[in-house]
């Protein structure tokens, strides 16, 4: 079958090389691709979460998107042994105030511990600790590029404004795998964007990706070998794609409030404004009834959507792949 994939990020390549695997002829058309995409610039850890609005979640919501994880994390895992892809396994820390449910993660990886600690400051009293991979992605996007072409993928530029268009194309079936291009595009009004934004410093080493709020916000940081990583922001409704001044000093204020803390005691970078090499920011396309992934019939052609994934995209690809490829299979 002739497919044509709408979207170079890494929803739209993980399922290019899944379809192609499974013997289809695939296209890829992009107004963007690496590495000008929004998964390009995401400071990336396997961290699934069910990308929804609570008042949405079923029970068959969250057992889909617990199969997405699972699927998604042995597929990291098989690739975390090939140093161009840029994945290694890394020891997450998560702290809260109250007594938090297990999360996803918990129900998958080898290793995960619920810490009491009510000495922690700023009225923190938990933490999570668990295995986890963190994903360089200046590293694995153009690795998967890379595998697109190498499997005989075309990558070819296009812009659409309008799901009718991609009728038009030269293929047997779409897969919109547009993100938050799909609040237009189909049109999809669920679609809310929420833009991250995070710091990155000359590299050091860290043994540990934390996460903690503080200071009002959610703090982050991540140590990848070309950079470290300090978030980030939580902003619904903003578009804009250039990092704001006041947001990023107040994600460093906060980062160096809690160094002054303790850090939780666990041992912590040492952070200088001379070795601050810059800000990025991103898009999340969050969508409230959480991911949309099935096929619709449309014209009489088939059209699988993919898209609506949030901050979650990368550790739900390659499980939302594979479902559809079974959606196509399944025609």
């Amino acid at each position: 079958m002739d497919i044509a994939v709408i979207g170079a990020g890494i929803i739209g390549l993980t399922s290019a090389l899944r379809l192609g695997e499974a013997g289809h002829r695939v296209t890829v058309y992009a107004r963007e691709h690496p590495p000008h995409t929004t998964s390009d610039r995401a400071a990336a850890i396997w961290w699934p979460d069910l990308a929804a609005d609570p008042s949405f979640v079923s029970t068959a919501y969250r057992q889909r998107v617990l199969h997405w994880a699972r699927h998604s994390w042995e597929a990291y895992r098989s690739l975390a042994g090939q140093p161009e892809y840029g994945i290694r396994p890394e020891r997450c820390h998560i702290f809260y105030a109250e007594q938090p449910e297990p999360p996803l993660a918990a129900e998958i990886v080898p290793f995960s511990r619920l810490h009491h600690e009510p000495h922690l400051p700023g009225g923190l009293a938990w933490h999570w600790e668990f295995d986890s991979l963190l994903i360089n992605m200046a590293r694995l996007m153009p690795q998967l590029v890379a595998d697109c072409r190498a499997a005989g993928h075309a990558l070819r530029h296009g812009s659409f404004t309008h799901l009718d268009e991609l009728l038009a194309l030269d293929a047997d079936l779409v897969v919109n795998c547009t993100g938050l291009g799909s609040r237009e595009l189909c049109p999809d009004p669920d679609l809310v964007p929420i833009r991250g934004q995070l710091l990155h410093l000359r590299p050091q080493p860290v043994p540990y990706k934390l996460t903690v709020p503080w200071n009002g916000r959610s703090i982050y940081w991540m140590a990848r070998d070309d950079v470290l990583i300090l978030g980030g922001s939580y902003e619904p409704g903003v578009e804009e794609t250039e990092p704001t001044p006041d947001e990023i000093e107040a994600i460093w204020q906060a980062h160096q409030s809690w160094l002054a803390a303790g850090a939780g005691g666990l041992p912590a970078p040492a952070l200088r404004r001379e070795d601050i090499l810059g800000a990025a920011a991103g898009i999340r396309p969050h969508r409230r009834h959480g991911v949309r992934l099935e096929l619709e019939w449309r014209q009489g052609r088939p059209v699988v959507h993919n898209y609506g994934h949030g901050g979650c995209g990368i550790s739900l690809a390659w499980g939302c792949a594979a479902e559809v490829v079974a959606l196509v299979e399944a025609l």
